[in-house]
């Protein structure tokens, strides 16, 4: 009697454990797509304000090109 209640526990503390991992593994994979996506946005910003300020994209070509090889 004593093995039967100790085997249907074990059971049920791995079925909670997998559970757990399962919550904590979907919890983990939803702040990462946040977070990409957040610092996603931020670039498209940065980059169209880049584009704003340098006077269009082949400006802004132009001025990567000298800032890279000094010319």
């Amino acid at each position: 009697m004593y093995q039967e209640n100790t085997v249907s526990r074990t059971s049920e503390q791995q079925k909670t454990g997998e559970h757990l991992c399962t919550e904590i593994d979907r919890l983990a994979f939803h702040t990462l797509a946040i977070s990409a996506g957040i610092v996603g946005a931020w670039t498209l910003a940065r980059i169209a304000g880049a584009l704003f300020v340098g006077g269009g994209p082949m400006a802004l070509a132009r001025g990567w090109w000298q800032a890279v090889t000094g010319m």
